[in-house]
């Protein structure tokens, strides 16, 4: 999974990542990279249509989008 991640990052392409929310709702979720730090990952989701941080021990599954 890290990798994944990481090459959505690097290739600048949306990544589909499966998230449980701090009050463990889970969600599918595609997003846009737009910087890594620490352990969070802040990104541009198409689902909210807005920029969004995601904890990077919360994303439980993740695969390239449209795949």
């Amino acid at each position: 999974m890290e990798k994944i991640l990481q090459k959505a990052y690097k290739n600048r392409t949306p990544v589909t990542i499966i998230y449980q929310s701090e009050l463990e709702v889970f969600s599918k979720r595609t997003i846009f990279i737009i910087r890594e730090e620490n352990n969070c990952i802040f990104a541009y989701c198409y689902f909210r249509k807005q920029f969004r941080t995601f904890n990077r021990e919360n994303i439980l599954a993740a695969h390239p989008a449209g795949c």
